[in-house]
């Protein structure tokens, strides 16, 4: 029951934070534990205030990678910001969903960001990340390559 009651949460984006008997409480206000796993926690708190700032569900897609699985993305690159829990890919189905994501990021100090395109210049996903040895104050554009 308790997972259910959850699971609504999440699908209508309505954030909570559940401290258990143990004194646990939740990583993020809008993202489940799992989710979240293994991010920079100054990140995931630019994460949850950018969420709060756009209004609409962010589905995390991509956060933390090991090497063999950020090789086996098409498109990745050795020093990918994922490696180092720095990043997050959010899947994005509008181009309005693309703009609320992109600049609610910006808003909350998120300076990296990126739009995934397919083939039609439709949206795919959005790349987010905080990782200080890149170049910052970034907004790309890339073909999604399947």
């Amino acid at each position: 029951m308790f997972n259910a009651l959850l699971a609504l949460f999440k699908k209508f984006g309505i954030g909570f934070t559940i401290t258990l008997p143990t004194g646990y409480t939740k990583m993020a206000k809008y993202f489940s534990d799992d989710e979240v796993r293994g991010l920079d926690h100054g990140f995931i708190q630019k994460l949850d205030k950018a969420r709060e700032i756009a209004g609409i569900p962010f589905i995390i897609t991509s956060g933390l990678r090991s090497p063999e699985k950020n090789q086996s993305v098409i498109g990745s690159v050795p020093d990918s910001a994922h490696l180092k829990g720095l990043a997050v890919d959010l899947r994005v189905t509008s181009s309005r969903d693309a703009a609320l994501i992109v600049d609610a990021a910006k808003a909350a100090g998120i300076d990296r960001r990126g739009i995934y395109v397919d083939s039609y210049w439709n949206p795919r996903h959005i790349h987010l990340d905080v990782d200080p040895d890149k170049i910052n104050e970034v907004l790309f554009v890339k073909l999604e390559q399947n």
